[in-house]
């Protein structure tokens, strides 16, 4: 099933999406408690990757607990496909900020522009996902001169219908903000835009994120809390 959380900068969208992720499965470890960002235990429990490609497609099925390679799909808890890349302190900060509020037993994994390849990699072993976030991904193909739409929304035909594991999206909503002024911004936000308005029509669920609070434009948005 394909639930799509829209939201603006800071409206809680991930935490939203992370909610619906979560009650896709049952029976991970529970968390211990989270180390302050900065500390010693927060550096150790959650070190920085080398450079993108050690997180990367690569590692997609390496990085998922043993029970799910040993054991079968049924007992995989599913995993975090992280679209965004640190350029800055600033977002390496907000990155490491999302990562400790997470549940480390659910592996994380940064595809980069091989999004469509991770979750086909996902779907064939009937994992949930969380995709957060496609903006990222969007910038990503707009700077390496790539269009992926449509090798993104063939993967995710797989994902649709009640009888599917759950695959979380979540995007930012562009459209609410003044006009951009550089022709770049433009063509992102609008490329982002067409994006939204296809994964809206693929999706079984979707959910405006505002303010913390959610509206429900497709489904009948039970996942939420």
């Amino acid at each position: 099933m394909i639930r799509l959380v829209l939201g603006g900068e800071k409206s809680g969208k991930s935490d939203m999406a992370y909610g619906l992720f979560l009650r896709a499965f049952k029976g991970l470890p529970d968390q211990d408690p989270v180390p302050e960002p900065g500390t010693a235990s927060a550096r150790s429990a959650f070190p920085e990757p080398a450079s993108p490609v050690d997180c990367g497609l690569a590692n997609l099925h390496s990085s998922m607990p043993p029970e799910c390679a040993s054991q079968g799909a049924r007992r995989c808890p599913g995993m975090i496909l992280a679209m965004g890349l640190a350029r800055d302190a600033g977002f390496r900060r907000q990155i490491l900020t999302h990562r400790l509020r997470r549940n480390p037993a659910v592996p994380l994994v940064e595809p980069g522009l091989e999004l469509a390849h991770a979750l086909d990699a996902a779907r064939g072993k009937n994992a949930p996902v969380l995709v957060d976030s496609l903006d990222f991904w969007v910038f990503a193909c707009m700077e390496a001169g790539q269009e992926r739409a449509d090798q993104l929304l063939s993967s995710l035909l797989d994902w649709s219908g009640p009888q599917a594991p759950e695959c979380v999206l979540v995007s930012c909503e562009v459209g609410l903000g003044p006009l951009a002024a550089t022709a770049f911004t433009r063509r992102f936000v609008r490329s982002l835009g067409h994006l939204n308005q296809r994964l809206a029509q693929a999706a079984d669920e979707v959910q405006l994120a505002v303010a913390g609070l959610s509206l429900t434009l497709k489904g009948n948005g039970n996942g939420l809390i």
